[in-house]
């Protein structure tokens, strides 16, 4: 595939079909009964995923129309919940974050089939002239059996060094979802500490604390607005 690596995002040590997370329930929440939501990140740890050059989730992906799977195919019913895809896209969303102008990086993208019956899915051409896609194996119109997966080839090929965006489109005999695709541009880094702990003050009295400031990002500036809370 004229000589470009195809970069695969490592999944969870559980299979590259394990969700982040699990699905909502009824109520909205996430993974059963809760509606905690996760907890903030500290300065090192944005840090840490921003080095990160290609990243993704694998996640339920977001159906944005229900069609009519009569007018595709015999076998109208279905053992994957209406909530779902009947394709289960790896990853289901993916964050580009090292890329050079005129340089084209390739991501693979596996959608396995979660029904009991042979499917069809298919990746629609993106508007973007930056991105385009692939398919890699059988044509687009052969059936992929129960639990097996296709594969395709999302390009990448960027003009500048700034923020893309494009959502993939995709299409099943019962729905249409996306896999959104973000390639973000340069950011300034500031790195603070995590934490800042002050030694015991009088009541009533100033006190200060020195810390260091280091620009990671020379690329870009950086801007950063500190608060305290009681």
């Amino acid at each position: 595939m004229n000589g470009t690596k195809t970069h695969t995002i490592k999944g969870s040590p559980a299979g590259k079909y394990a969700r982040t997370r699990a699905p909502p329930n009824a109520e909205g929440g996430w993974g059963g009964n809760t509606t905690v939501a996760p907890a903030k990140m500290t300065t090192s740890q944005l840090f840490t995923v921003g080095k990160v050059a290609i990243s993704g989730t694998t996640e339920v992906s977001p159906i944005v129309e229900v069609l009519n799977m009569a007018d595709y195919t015999d076998n109208v019913t279905s053992v994957v919940p209406v909530t779902e895809p009947l394709f289960q896209p790896s990853p289901s969303s993916i964050t580009i974050r090292d890329f050079r102008p005129l340089e084209t990086l390739q991501v693979k993208i596996s959608m396995r089939n979660n029904d009991n019956v042979a499917r069809r899915v298919k990746i629609v051409q993106p508007e973007s002239t930056f991105f385009s896609v692939e398919l890699v194996g059988p044509k687009p119109a052969s059936k992929v059996a129960p639990g097996m997966d296709v594969n395709y080839v999302l390009k990448f090929t960027p003009e500048e060094r700034t923020d893309y965006f494009c959502d993939l489109i995709c299409f099943t005999e019962r729905e249409k979802f996306i896999i959104p695709v973000r390639a973000l541009g340069p950011r300034g880094w500031l790195d603070f500490p995590d934490e800042v702990f002050f030694e015991e003050a009088p009541v009533k009295s100033e006190s200060i604390k020195v810390n260091s400031v280091l620009r990671l990002c020379a690329v870009c500036d950086a801007r950063s607005r500190h608060g305290a809370v009681k």
